[in-house]
């Protein structure tokens, strides 16, 4: 979203008040009849499904006046419109493998048969009669594998665009009734792994029987903001999908974003909501994507293809007839001579250095060259220069990546280490090799460095409440699909937004088969997908000595021939243990044997490998793929073994004793989990329940970063001029015109409920700029610098949530209470009751994640206009900004947290729940 709020109206007169905003573009504050200023918005979203939201979305003339638009009559919550990034393929990264060259080629390339998707197909189950609805970039149906044609009686068959072709998430958008789009492949590819049947390259969906739809809310560039993205999921409910898969995402440390709650209240209704978990693995634990964090919502993650897809390359002038080669696409290049940038293949840095003097024009040339040294782009540049247009780059014994040309380059691939040295060899005997690269079918190479394994780059849970993580793994990692006709038709491409989809096409097969009659179906779909799944291992250890994290991985790699076949059934199928301070160690699940006989059942423990969050004692959290320990949880279990007539069921009791220092040191913030499998017999039915905990008090997590380590050349938190950036670091006057204003920055190394930013009157007496008031190591001077605000906080980068800036237009939410919910009053103490030092409010935003060291979500920043709570400026005076962070496992207070007199309660060991920043003089003149 962008900068905005969000409000609740709840009796008759609050209700007058939501039609009011509805049934106007433009509202004047002081219609109300009181005495408090006025203010305008423009409405950008309406939501009138109570079902799942009500209210609006709105932009307003000035970020603080969505201070005032809290205090309305009716209005319980204010929450800011966000900015989403435009999905995007993982780009393939050098893997940390040195397993041999995969050697042996088939004709078996597709994913399906990880999960047991083709089995269901072979029985007829292909998701005939489900509606299947995806929000994304848009789609392009006239590729024939998606039906070629957009109407009700075509595969995609419903949808609307939201935004149009020039909508970047800054402007206003176009929509129109047609989600037609070439210019956004994403969508494609997503809609491909749905419902795909194709015939050159036989492609096909998981669920190739199911009726499409898709709701474009991107356009060709640029991101979206997540009101749109609210409004797409409130039309494909109110459209009637049975199935809505989003793979699209934007950082959360908790579960209460706007776009998880409405995405939480459709998938309570009934519908399955499989959302992409995110490809923020390199950000580390506690780092999961919204909306995947609703309750009840399938939040997906990635594990790696077991094939590698490839196509073969013809070579004349040497003994072999082929030669496979790693591309999205056959490169279609005739017959050229092969160039060799080197003979010697034991060099480490091929074409990194620009090419000797006696290089030939490359121009009609296949170039070849050794990976390694420094980067494609490199490379690339090198050949450029003698103007080559086609480049092989062979292998060195890791994990091959699919190459995008750059810099001058039409075409590139990758080829086996062993393929490559055999064709330099050839070149170093003088023969005349010629490559060609005609159409070819799709073959395929078994994956033996990461096929099967969790994904690198799929995001870590759990959220900072400790209610959500990924449910569920599905293939993602190197996916051939469909992409729009005019860029090409195919590619392969990475991310759990993959693997989103592949669940999404699995549930309409589980459905149909359900409503069929083919198996019942009791519980939700995320309940059998998650205990009928198969817990998978840890690509970076080499052993694979440990099972993936929880955190990570959920419940494992879908296995839908089991979700539909198994007769006996569990729930819950994840068990939430918390952190040590309120850690449910007594839990139980339930059996049940919906078979035609007696079932025997034996139960176990199976650990994951416990990740460690922090390095000792430090607050940056370790990069992904984080550490796994063998520091796991002891698991009693009773009964281990028992019988269960058909029709009945048994409940098993689980207690859980964490892992307790020194190993795993608590500072690390250890999240331990694992499985406790169930296996009967005579079927041999496998089923698990998942479980996960935090062998740490969540209170005692750092929140504020009190180092350099993004800045580099000064502390946080800090207060920049914003005329000039500098640093502020002792008492300055403010102009608050053009552009003199201050800047508050700060980063969280942990995520916090509540940041409050008020501020607060100083006793000092100096009228002279500059000049030092404390102490060197006071309290003001250990961390100069501060947030600012117009009345939200804001990520400084520009894949954060909103940036602030003086006199702009600001983007809110309002969220109206139903009839049936309490109004309250306006004016509350959380506005009006202030010790005598407090000068008013400055910004306040909730449930905030942490930062990380990605620029665009390394920052928080607000630049403060000089306005407090919304209504005006200040009087002239010395001021210092008072910034605080609420610790998670505590509760945002009754008042909240605006009194700097305000307190939740005491921790244990009388330690505060908030931590707590002031800024260096900030003066009104």
């Amino acid at each position: 979203m962008l900068p905005g709020r969000d409000a609740d109206i709840g009796d008759a007169d609050a209700q007058q008040v939501a039609a009011n905003f509805i049934r106007r573009a433009r509202y004047r504050r002081s219609q109300q009849q009181d005495s408090t200023p006025s203010f305008y918005f423009s409405i950008r979203q309406e939501f009138q499904n109570e079902q799942l939201f009500f209210g609006l979305s709105v932009s307003l003339e000035r970020a603080s006046d969505a201070i005032m638009l809290a205090q309305m009559r009716g209005v319980k919550s204010v929450t800011p419109i966000t900015f989403v990034r435009r999905p995007q393929p993982y780009a393939n990264k050098v893997q940390l493998a040195t397993k041999p060259s995969p050697k042996q080629i088939s004709e078996h390339f597709s994913s399906l048969s990880a999960c047991g998707v083709d089995k269901a197909h072979a029985e007829g189950i292909n998701g005939t009669g489900i509606k299947v609805a995806v929000i994304d970039t848009g789609v392009d149906y006239t590729h024939p594998a998606l039906g070629g044609c957009f109407g009700p009686t075509c595969k995609v068959s419903f949808g609307f665009d939201f935004v149009g072709d020039s909508y970047d998430g800054s402007n206003d958008p176009a929509p129109d009734s047609d989600p037609l789009s070439q210019c956004g492949p994403h969508g494609t590819h997503v809609s491909g792994i749905i419902g795909a049947q194709d015939k050159r390259y036989h492609l096909v969906g998981v669920a190739p029987g199911a009726t499409l739809g898709m709701y474009r809310v991107f356009g060709c560039t640029g991101g979206t903001a997540d009101d749109v993205l609210m409004k797409a999921m409130e039309t494909a409910y109110e459209d009637g999908a049975d199935i809505i898969s989003i793979s699209i995402g934007a950082p959360a440390g908790w579960t209460e974003s706007p776009t998880a709650k409405v995405a939480s209240q459709i998938a309570k209704k009934g519908r399955v909501v499989s959302v992409a978990a995110g490809n923020d693995g390199y950000a580390g634990m506690f780092f999961p994507s919204t909306p995947a964090v609703g309750s009840d919502v399938i939040s997906v993650g990635s594990v790696d293809n077991a094939y590698y897809i490839v196509f073969n390359a013809t070579i004349s002038g040497a003994s072999t007839g082929s030669v496979p080669y790693y591309s999205a696409r056959p490169l279609l290049i005739p017959p050229l001579s092969l160039y060799a940038t080197s003979f010697d293949t034991t060099v480490t840095s091929d074409a990194c250095d620009p090419l000797p003097d006696y290089t030939p024009d490359l121009g009609k040339a296949i170039v070849l060259t050794k990976r390694g040294g420094c980067s494609l782009e490199q490379k690339f540049r090198n050949i450029a220069a003698y103007n080559g247009k086609y480049v092989i780059i062979y292998n060195t014994n890791i994990a091959p990546v699919y190459i995008e040309p750059a810099n001058g380059i039409l075409k590139s691939a990758m080829i086996g280490a062993d393929d490559g040295k055999w064709l330099v060899d050839q070149l170093q005997q003088g023969l005349a090799v010629k490559m060609a690269f005609p159409d070819s079918p799709v073959l395929g190479v078994a994956n033996t460095f990461t096929g099967g394994t969790v994904s690198s780059f799929s995001s870590y849970g759990p959220t900072f409440d400790m209610s959500s993580q990924t449910d569920l793994a599905a293939p993602g990692g190197s996916i051939l699909g469909l992409w729009p006709v005019p860029l090409g038709n195919y590619s392969i491409v990475s991310g759990t937004s993959m693997a989103a989809p592949y669940i999404a096409g699995a549930a309409a097969l589980l459905l149909q088969a359900a409503r069929e009659g083919r198996t019942s179906l009791s519980e939700s779909v995320m309940e059998r997908f998650r205990s009928t799944a198969m817990p998978v291992f840890n690509a970076t250890n080499s052993s694979r000595a440990f099972l993936e994290t929880v955190a990570k991985q959920g419940a494992g790699l879908l296995q839908l021939n089991n979700a539909i076949h198994y007769t006996t059934h569990v729930f819950p199928s994840l068990l939430s243990l918390n952190d040590t301070s309120s850690m449910g160690k007594v839990q139980s699940f339930t059996i049940v044997n919906n078979g035609d006989s007696q079932m025997s059942y034996s139960i176990t423990h199976e650990p994951a490998g416990t990740a460690l969050t922090y390095p000792k004692n430090s607050p940056y959290p370790f990069a992904g793929p984080v550490p796994l320990v063998d520091a796991h949880a002891s698991v009693s279990i009773t009964p281990m073994t028992l019988s269960i007539d058909p029709g009945e069921n048994q409940t098993i009791q689980v207690v859980f004793t964490p892992p307790s220092g020194p190993s795993p040191d608590p500072s690390t913030f250890p999240v331990f989990s694992g499985f406790i499998k169930v296996a009967s017999s005579p079927l041999n039915e496998s089923l698990t329940v998942a479980y996960l905990g935090l062998a740490a008090k969540m209170s005692s997590l750092k929140l504020l970063d009190t180092g350099n380590g993004v800045t580099k050349n000064y502390p946080l938190p800090a207060v920049l001029v914003g005329s000039t950036g500098k640093i502020q670091r002792l008492p300055r006057t403010y102009t608050f015109e053009n552009g003199d204003v201050p800047v508050m920055q700060f980063r969280l190394v942990g995520g916090s409920r509540s940041v409050k930013v008020d501020l607060v009157e100083t006793a000092t007496q100096s009228v002279v700029d500059n000049v030092p008031l404390f102490a060197s190591g006071s309290r003001n001077m250990l961390d100069t610098s501060m947030l600012a605000g117009t009345g939200l906080l804001a990520y400084a980068g520009k894949g954060g949530a909103y940036t602030l800036e003086p006199e702009s237009t600001d983007h809110t939410f309002i969220n109206f209470a139903s009839e049936s919910e309490p109004l309250g009053t306006r004016g509350t103490a959380s506005n009006t009751i202030r010790p005598a030092s407090s000068a008013g409010q400055v910004a306040s935003s909730s449930f905030l994640p942490r930062n990380t060291m990605d620029p665009d979500y390394g920052i928080y920043a607000l630049a403060w206009d000089g306005t407090v709570d919304g209504v005006g400026k200040v009087k002239p005076g010395d001021y210092q900004l008072h910034l605080k962070a609420l610790r998670p496992g505590y509760d945002i207070p009754q008042d909240g947290g605006n009194s700097t007199s305000s307190t939740a309660a005491m921790d244990s060991d009388g330690s505060s729940p908030w931590e707590e920043w002031y800024s260096p003089i900030v003066r009104v003149r």
